[in-house]
């Protein structure tokens, strides 16, 4: 069987590593593939960078759009990939793969992926085991979270899968689908959204038939100081943040209350609770201002999901319940209160 890798690369302001990310698909043992790399409007360097490898090889296709963060980055990507499919030669089979643009793939990532696809009657890969790697010194460390469970390897079912393992399901990296998985099943990211990895990858995952999990080495998580995940603590992203975990809260109990399989049902709601929890976690800190873009009386209808210890206080008064959580502890770091 052939098989046919479309790579999407979103591109933000990372021009110090920018060329070992494109590097790594241009130097992939498996040379079936097609970047798409997606400027998402950078200020420095990044387009320039993303050009030069464009001229060099007609495997690498730049589109431009404004700033709109990464979650928006992918959709343009698929959106280009979905107008630009062409029937393939020779019974190609098409698959997605993402790698976002600070981090790097193995070399034989690829080849890797189109082994288990000829091996295995699936629609979807995962790559549970992640490499870590140190910025400055380039130190390589298994990173601490894990796709799926260390003991799932090989082929599953999606029931199979939500027996076992832990929420949420998330890393799109990891992932490498069938381009009819995605597009039959319009499968996109949530728009203006951080944390949409979520939503996406569990969407994947449920609606394959049947999913590898390989514990291989394939992609190479660079931990860069500036990312989503790492980057300076604001009110902005605080607001941003409560944001994301409402509209994932949203489609998770849209999912919920679809749902006729019972397990699928309560995996959908341990979700719902994940994302309930963390969407309270930081309204704590800023209230229902405006800038949130819901209100209480949006999260109403899901408050069942809420636990306990935030839905009474938290949810009708989040910055009584925050300050009450936040002064304690300063307090008894003030007056030496606390247990040495």
């Amino acid at each position: 069987m052939n098989v046919l890798f479309t790579i999407i690369v979103p591109i933000y302001n990372v021009q110090a590593y920018l060329r070992k990310c494109l590097d790594s698909l241009s130097n992939q043992t498996y040379i079936h593939f097609q970047a798409i790399l997606v400027n998402d409007g950078s200020t420095d360097a990044s387009a320039q960078i993303a050009q030069e490898y464009c001229d060099a090889d007609s495997r690498f296709v730049l589109i431009t759009q404004a700033n709109a963060g990464l979650s928006m980055a992918r959709n343009a990507g698929l959106e280009y990939v979905k107008n630009h499919r062409n029937p393939i030669r020779g019974g190609a089979i098409s698959y997605i793969a993402f790698v976002d643009s600070d981090d790097y793939l193995e070399l034989d990532a690829l080849q890797k992926c189109a082994n288990i696809f000829a091996q295995h009657d699936v629609e979807l890969v995962a790559f549970s085991k992640v490499m870590a790697v140190d910025a400055k010194s380039g130190e390589r460390t298994e990173y601490v979270w894990r796709v799926f469970a260390k003991e799932l390897v090989g082929v599953y079912t999606p029931l199979e899968i939500i027996r076992v393992t832990h929420i949420p399901i998330t890393l799109a990296w990891t992932f490498v689908a069938k381009s009819d998985l995605i597009f039959d099943n319009h499968i996109t990211f949530i728009p203006n959204i951080i944390y949409e990895d979520g939503a996406f990858c569990t969407a994947l995952t449920m609606h394959c038939k049947h999913i590898y999990i390989s514990d291989e080495m394939y992609y190479n998580y660079v931990l860069t100081p500036n990312s989503i995940t790492r980057g300076k603590i604001t009110r902005a992203k605080r607001i941003k943040e409560a944001y994301s975990y409402f509209k994932i809260l949203c489609y998770f109990n849209a999912m919920h209350d679809k749902e006729q399989n019972p397990e699928f049902r309560e995996f959908y709601r341990k979700n719902c609770i994940d994302n309930a929890k963390g969407m309270m976690k930081k309204i704590q800190f800023v209230g229902y201002t405006p800038e949130l873009g819901f209100s209480k009386q949006d999260i109403a209808p899901m408050r069942k999901y809420i636990p306990l210890k935030y839905r009474i206080l938290c949810y009708h008064f989040p910055r009584i319940y925050g300050f009450r959580k936040h002064i304690i502890p300063y307090l008894k770091r003030f007056f030496g209160l606390e247990q040495s």
